[in-house]
């Protein structure tokens, strides 16, 4: 599957980090001929990134999420564990401001360089679930 690249990830993060995502800020820089379509995003308050995330050269079928001992192991699939077969990241983050073709973000788990491959508003009749059902463990993880 080869998918394009419409921009890059600036942050000054340049390594994975278990936690302190939820409140760091970067931008996403958005290709010259992909700008146009950001007309109107500003009005949304957050969007999903899709992104190639970093997984470091590794790939683990069992991990124990973030590291902690407190955590059960689990499937690679049911974390937000980087080392993944298919190193695609997706994730919902605020939107701070929209400058040219310079997204300001909130909350990405990305770090500096990452390749983004699409941008989606977040719509609540699409991307928000009701009586969501999750295991307690993950209430326990810092974001």
């Amino acid at each position: 599957m080869a998918m394009d690249v419409i921009g890059k990830v600036v942050s000054q993060r340049t390594t994975h980090q278990w936690s302190g995502w939820r409140g760091g800020k970067c931008e996403i820089h958005i290709q010259e001929q992909y700008a146009e379509g950001l007309i109107r995003l500003e009005d949304f308050s957050h969007i999903i990134v899709v992104y190639a995330a970093d997984n470091m050269g590794k790939i683990m079928m069992k991990v124990t999420p973030q590291g902690k001992e407190s955590s059960p192991q689990v499937g690679i699939f049911a974390s937000r564990c980087p080392w993944r077969p298919t190193s695609i990241g997706v994730t919902t983050v605020k939107l701070l401001g929209v400058d040219g073709p310079i997204l300001r973000v909130e909350g990405l788990d990305a770090v500096d360089g990452a390749e983004v491959c699409d941008i989606k508003p977040y719509w609540p009749q699409y991307d928000a679930v009701e009586d969501c059902v999750y295991p307690d463990w993950v209430d326990k993880l810092d974001f």
